[in-house]
């Protein structure tokens, strides 16, 4: 890429932050096709060791890991997205923990999409990293492909659902607690020790959990079913070495379903 420069100042394997380009940069990747990845987190409390952005970070850190290797446009992460829930983040009663409604975040995501492919993108990714934003992404990401052409799409990727059962004996062996145990716990404290050092308090890892355990939701929640600390198993099994096996698996798997879904766009 040399045109208006760009070649000149960034370096081949450089991931392309949208906020640091310039309109006609951009203009020359839209006419290249290069997909742009939206990553979508919450501000969320993350127990004592872990920032409340951990949701945000996972996915933009993990994107910009995907760009470096390909073509690929990373836009600046949304830090605030749907609220927290007792049974999957903790709650709402953890100070720093905000949220927008339902209606909110699919209006500023949809909107964002439907900007982006008048603009003339064609390929689009919502890489999400904040269990409770799944079913709202997906309806933004329906209003936001409403009036799209046929050669334009987007996916919606939940990094989770890219480990695989494989992947998860061959890092966790059988001592893995299960998805829904794993808020700020071994796989998010792992990673943010690995991908962001920097943020991580290592000496206040802990033992998390609750007392009771539900497969259904209790309005208002009673006191069992919380998780004291906000830790929903425990971070003191953790590391910046299980941290990059996670990301090594993420980096790869998404990578392999941007190639196969836009095919030729990354590499243009």
């Amino acid at each position: 890429m040399t045109d208006a420069g760009m070649g000149d100042r960034m370096p081949a394997d450089a991931p392309l932050l949208l906020e640091t380009l310039t309109s006609p940069d951009v203009a020359k990747l839209i006419r290249d096709q290069v997909p742009l990845v939206l990553p979508v987190g919450a501000i969320e409390q993350h127990g004592p060791h872990l920032p409340l952005g951990t949701d945000g970070f996972i996915p933009y850190e993990v994107a910009k890991r995907v760009a470096a290797g390909r073509r690929l446009i990373v836009a600046p992460p949304m830090f605030f997205g749907a609220y927290s829930r007792p049974r999957t983040g903790g709650g709402r009663h953890f100070p720093g923990s905000v949220g927008l409604p339902g209606r909110v975040l699919e209006s500023v995501v949809g909107t964002l999409l439907a900007d982006w492919f008048r603009q003339g993108f064609r390929n689009l990714v919502v890489l999400n990293g904040h269990f409770e934003n799944a079913w709202t992404l997906l309806e933004a990401i329906e209003q936001g492909t409403e009036r799209s052409s046929p050669d334009q799409k987007a996916l919606l990727i939940h990094w989770w659902d890219q480990v695989s059962p494989d992947d998860i004996r061959r890092i966790f062996g059988e001592s893995f607690p299960g998805w829904e145990a794993e808020h700020a716990s071994i796989t998010e404290t792992s990673m943010m020790e690995y991908m962001r050092p920097d943020l991580v308090r290592t000496n206040l890892k802990a033992d998390g959990g609750a007392q009771r355990m539900t497969t259904y939701d209790i309005f208002p929640a009673p006191a069992d079913i919380l998780w004291p600390n906000g830790i929903g198993y425990s971070a003191l099994p953790a590391s910046p070495e299980i941290g990059e096996q996670l990301v090594s698996v993420l980096v790869r798997n998404i990578g392999r379903i941007l190639d196969e879904e836009f095919p030729g766009a990354a590499g243009a």
